[in-house]
């Protein structure tokens, strides 16, 4: 027979490890998510391990933000040409750059999707026409 302590220390035991293991379906969630910006040219990440900073610091953000907030900021970098590496080859994107908690809430907040957009390489301020060609071949040729 087990007395209300050790009752309560079962109970306990089992929250901590159903904790861990949304937290571990979380991590693997974000993981999946980041893996497919690949296409984008942003490096894959294949396991975060238990107790790593990156662990603790993407833990940290799941706490804060939520699982779907951060999926949604992972999101904002397929938007993003700046985060991508097109506009400054200076700058490449990484997991551990995006989950730094300043970096985090920029991207989330949309800073890096406006901002850096690409320049037109005309040299005036007039917006460049669109042409139908097959609609023009069509006008000149009289058909």
């Amino acid at each position: 027979m087990t007395t209300i302590e050790e009752g309560k220390k079962g109970r306990k035991e089992e929250y901590i490890d159903t904790n861990v293991s949304i937290k571990q379906h979380s991590i693997q969630s974000i993981i999946d998510a980041w893996n497919q910006l690949e296409p984008y040219g942003i490096k894959m990440i294949y396991r975060i391990n238990p107790g790593s900073k990156r662990c603790t610091s993407l833990i940290a953000l799941l706490e804060q933000f939520g699982e779907e907030k951060v999926i949604q900021a992972v999101d904002k970098v397929k938007q993003s040409d700046f985060l991508q590496g097109k506009t400054d080859t200076r700058f490449s994107l990484n997991f551990d750059w995006f989950i730094n908690p300043d970096n985090f809430e920029k991207v989330l907040d949309g800073k890096y999707a406006e901002k850096f957009k690409k320049p037109t390489k005309n040299n005036n301020n007039f917006e460049r026409r669109q042409y139908d060609m097959d609609d023009l071949e069509s006008k000149l040729l009289g058909r």
